[in-house]
């Protein structure tokens, strides 16, 4: 987005997709399933159903944030909000550790739901250290 304008990224629906391999060696941009919002943009309504994920180097499985890199944008973004994440599997090493983050008081992430999230075998839950849940958010949900 531009600090001139107020961009909205909505009503994304991702349903039905393997992914084979995945590499982000850029630690700010990880995220097989990677959700940003910068330069005073706004991401909501967007849905991830029936993926299948087998193995990830150097990368994270979530990484859902808002952000300012000042080397591409004036302002952090507006917020990113109502994430689905639902009937995902991970089947490989060990990911490096999903984050949840929002920016400031202002500038949050909002009603992400992790729902039926199958890493190796085993349910996601809030509390395993697969994903980090830092500041700035709100309604982060596991089931």
């Amino acid at each position: 987005g531009r600090a001139d304008r107020e961009d909205v990224i909505e009503t994304i629906r991702v349903d039905n997709v393997d992914v084979i391999d995945s590499k982000q060696p850029n630690g700010g941009y990880q995220g097989v399933f990677g959700i940003g919002a910068d330069g005073n943009g706004l991401v909501r309504d967007v849905v991830f159903n029936n993926v299948r994920v087998q193995d990830i180097r150097n990368n994270m499985l979530f990484n859902v944030f808002v952000g300012h890199d000042p080397a591409y944008s004036t302002k952090p973004g507006r917020a990113v909000e109502d994430i689905t994440f639902s009937n995902i599997t991970y089947t490989g090493k060990a990911p490096q550790t999903s984050a949840v983050r929002g920016y400031n008081p202002l500038c949050m992430v909002r009603n992400v739901r992790f729902d039926n999230v199958i890493i190796n075998g085993k349910k996601l839950e809030a509390d395993d250290g697969t994903v980090i849940v830092y500041g700035h958010t709100e309604n982060v949900t596991f089931s």
